[in-house]
Order: C-alpha cells, then structure tokens, then sequence
C-alpha cells in the first residue's frame, strides 16, 4: 500500500496557508461508519443550502488569494461542492476559535474532501454489484448438482451442497500461490518488487466473473440435453450419467474472480478514500454485497415473469430439466460483459490511482 507524502505536504501547505479564510477541523479522529455516513449527508445539506452561490467568483472575493483559488478548483468535475466551504459573514459563520457557528450552514474542507472521495468511487464500487450476484447464485449450483454423478469412489459421494468447497480452495490456493510464489518469482527477475496494479486486478476478476457464467451456461446446456435423453424430463431428481468434473471449471474461475476482484476493490476503497473514513473504506463493499441480493431476487423474479409469457415454461422452473436455466446463466454472462465494459468507462474517467503518483517509490518498484 503506497502513500504520497510529498501530495499531503502540498495539502497542507495550502490548507495552512488559507486557514484564516476556511473553516477548520482541528484534530479530526477517524470517524465511523455512521458518523462518517452523517458528515456527508451533512454536507450535501450544506451544498443544496448553498446552491445560490457562485463558487469561483464568491472565493476570489473572500479569499483574495491565488494559493486559496487553488484549493477551491481541486476536485475536478466536484469543485462545485467547494460552495459548502465558503465564509460569507466570518463573525456570524465562526465561533471565536474558528469553528463553524452553524454546521448546518458551513463545512469544513475535510468533509467536504471526504463527500468528493466518496462520490468519486461511487461509480467503481456500483460494479461490484453485478459481480456480487454472480457469486450470489450458488444455490442454484446445489441444485444442479444433485442430478449428476459425485461419486470419487465406489463408495464415497460428495454432498451437492459442498460443490462449492472447490471455490474456496481454488480462491485460497490462488492467493497463496500469487502472493508466495508469482510475485517474488516476478520481483527476483525484475530486480524491484513488482505487482498487479490495483484496477487491473478489478479488472481481471470482472473478466473471470464473465467466463465462469458462460462456462456454467455451457455445462449446464449439456447436462439438461443428456438428461432429457435419459428420459428424466419429468423427474427432476433424476440423476444423470455425468461426472461432477464438469462443475469445476466453473467453481475454479468463480474462486479465481472472487480472489482477483473483492480484495482488489477493498483495497481501492482504503487507498482511495481519506484515512478518516477507513471505517466506511472497510464497509462500503459488504454495503454493495447486500444491494446485489435484492437485485438477485428482482432478477430473478424478472426473468420466472417474463420466460412464462405465452404460456411457456419458466427459464428457473422448479424442475431444472424443463426449465432453461442455460439461458439463465447466459443472460448473466452477458450482463457481466456490460459490466465490464462500464467497469473500463468508470476507470479511465477515475484517473490515476493515488498509488501511482507515489514519488518515494517511483524507482523501486514497477506497476503492470
């Protein structure tokens, strides 16, 4: 994890040099996930208060100073939130030790930096969703389960409900290989400690995510077929002549994805968001988990709805074999693309990560 120092010296030389002018927060710990969640709704409260104000021109006439409309134009496309930072009346708006009087009313540039943090991973944070109902559908993957051959041994037959065992152990493998093996195999030959960037293994999960859905599709087009020519069209719990092998590339590329996609995006969320919400950094992910079950749910009662138009049988009927659950999983592989396609957009419009403009660490190491 790469830190700037020589950017937060800059920040604070300017925030030094205009503190006379902005409200200041002394000291701030880190916050909580509900405190933390308050302050930004506090400060848009602020900015909707505040919308009457033309930002840059009402900063140039209080602040009067080059180095104050510097601070005031960070923030890119968000600069307009600076309108929550700004003194109108410094006796009425600041208590004697330089306090906003009214936080209902002024901010302080430490909130107001942390809502722009916020809103701008937003857009990163919202792919996970569809990823998350990917993994969301492991019940579905028991189900099949029970119609196929488990059987190692003669005697020895694995549960349908511990198919999924193959994830973890594909998930933990993986890590432990890339953290013990791949990575210092790569650095010994490089000569520098080298990585993964942090986007490209989101990235990378996202692409892994796409092909296990349509690997799923594919196998379970295959299994449906063999089933109905063995005469279990009707008998649900039919158990048709086919390894549990064809499951597994599917839970291993779910595995991999689930290693490459949710610890890269925790890790964006603490790196890219402000030291004072690392409470929130650290939660916002499980935030996006629990919206991806209720789109599950809507989904798939979406798609029961509309597959039963015309008096067809439903794609995720309760009898796999007369259902389509292969064009189930196909309409998830392609929603996973989109995804992908949006996740590239919400990348390249983020910029560059705050790791990479790390000055100290420019020489030593090397990014992919």
């Amino acid at each position: 994890m790469a830190f700037n120092r020589h950017d937060r010296r800059r920040r604070c030389e300017l925030l030094f040099a205009t503190s006379p002018l902005w409200s200041k927060n002394r000291g701030a710990p880190a916050c909580s996930v509900f405190s933390g969640v308050v302050f930004s709704l506090l400060a848009i409260i602020v900015i909707v208060k505040n919308s009457d104000i033309d930002g840059q021109e009402d900063m140039k006439l209080i602040c009067g100073k080059t180095v104050a409309r510097k601070k005031a134009g960070k923030g890119g496309n968000a600069r307009f939130l600076n309108i929550a930072c700004i003194i109108r009346n410094p006796e009425q708006d600041l208590t004697p030790d330089g306090k906003a009087s009214n936080p209902w009313s002024l901010c302080t540039i430490d909130q107001v930096e942390e809502l722009k943090a916020l809103i701008k991973v937003i857009p990163i944070w919202s792919t996970g969703i569809i990823f998350s109902i990917n993994i969301n559908q492991g019940t579905l993957g028991a189900l099949q389960a029970q119609t196929i051959n488990r059987h190692l041994t003669k005697n020895f037959e694995i549960p349908a409900g511990s198919i999924g065992l193959f994830i973890v152990l594909s998930l933990t493998l993986w890590i432990a290989l890339y953290d013990r093996v791949i990575i210092p195999i790569a650095s010994k030959i490089k000569g520098k400690p080298y990585f993964l960037n942090t986007k490209l293994r989101m990235g990378i999960g996202l692409v892994l995510s796409v092909a296990s859905m349509a690997t799923w599709a594919i196998v379970e087009s295959i299994r449906r077929d063999r089933a109905i020519k063995q005469g279990f069209y009707d008998d649900p719990t039919g158990v048709v002549d086919m390894s549990f092998v064809w499951l597994l590339p599917y839970n291993i590329m779910t595995g991999l994805s689930e290693a490459f996609f949710p610890i890269a995006q925790n890790e964006f969320f603490y790196c890219e968001l402000p030291k004072s919400m690392s409470s929130i950094a650290t939660s916002i992910g499980q935030v996006g988990m629990s919206l991806s079950n209720l789109l599950a749910s809507v989904i798939l009662s979406a798609v029961d709805s509309l597959s039963r138009i015309g008096g067809k049988e439903s794609w995720v009927s309760d009898n796999l074999n007369k259902g389509h659950y292969d064009y189930y999983f196909w309409f998830l592989a392609g929603l996973s693309t989109i995804n992908v396609l949006y996740y590239l957009l919400c990348s390249k419009s983020y910029g560059p990560l705050k790791s990479e403009f790390n000055e100290d660490n420019s020489n030593e190491r090397e990014e992919l």
